[in-house]
């Protein structure tokens, strides 16, 4: 699972069109294309919270992570379409495996608070600098493949979730400056829901999953993706898949 291989150049899209027509070209300005991306975030914000809703909260929310994750790669891959059906065909997809990877995220993090609770009995200062050092190092490691995983079980279908996990924790330390741009982009929006709590319904939490997309396509680009050290037996990278929109133009 090597990290150096892969290249840094932005990701080519799948589909590049030649617009002709005076109009359409302004609609690739960068304003339009800014508030069309705004628009797309509110609605797939607004699928998240009804997915999140639909499964009661607790059995919606990973359902409704992974759900988003394949939106945003299919906007980048072939464009904004259809929201709603789509995203509510995803959540169905993946509402098992979502869900077993909720049931390892709430085991992590009951676990982590029984470590956090023992570790005020300790006692030994060398012992406890580096016990809650590597505690912190694990809840770093766990915050890395809720970023991570819901994004790279695309490019890597063939891998089992146990090393799709384990390389989102390598790929989010191999990228450290990504990754900490994406930690403050969580701690920013947990911050404004904690401060308005009123308000944490309308704030735009797909531009989590959003962001978690374009960092990770542009750091495994589809033109020059890596390849696996020889010998780890991991499948080649493959393309990320048209996990919704499949029809062919």
């Amino acid at each position: 699972m090597a990290l150096g291989n892969y290249s840094k150049k932005p990701r080519r899209k799948a589909r590049e069109e030649i617009i002709e027509d005076p109009f359409a070209g302004r609609l690739q300005s960068p304003i339009y294309r800014f508030f069309d991306r705004i628009w797309f975030l509110l609605k797939l914000h607004v699928a998240m919270v009804g997915g999140t809703a639909a499964g009661l909260g607790i059995l919606g929310f990973f359902p409704s992570l992974f759900a988003a994750a394949d939106l945003c790669n299919d906007s980048i891959e072939y464009g904004e379409r259809d929201l709603f059906k789509p995203f509510m065909d995803s959540w169905k997809k993946n509402f098992k495996s979502a869900n077993l990877f909720a049931l390892f995220v709430y085991a992590a993090i009951a676990a982590g608070f029984g470590v956090w609770y023992l570790l005020w009995y300790v006692r030994q200062p060398i012992l406890a600098i580096l016990l809650n050092l590597l505690f912190f190092l694990a809840g770093v490691s766990l915050l890395l493949i809720l970023l991570y995983y819901p994004v790279l079980r695309l490019f890597f279908k063939r891998w089992r979730a146990p090393k799709t996990a384990t390389f989102s924790i390598l790929f989010g330390f191999g990228h450290f400056a990504s990754s900490l741009l994406l930690l403050l982009i969580v701690a920013a929006w947990t911050l404004f829901a904690l401060l308005i709590p009123q308000f944490a319904v309308f704030v735009f939490f797909s531009i989590i999953p959003w962001a978690s997309v374009v960092v990770t396509c542009r750091l495994i680009p589809l033109d020059e993706q890596g390849e696996d050290e020889p010998g780890t037996g991991a499948p080649e990278p493959m393309q990320p898949y048209p996990s919704i929109h499949s029809t062919k133009e």
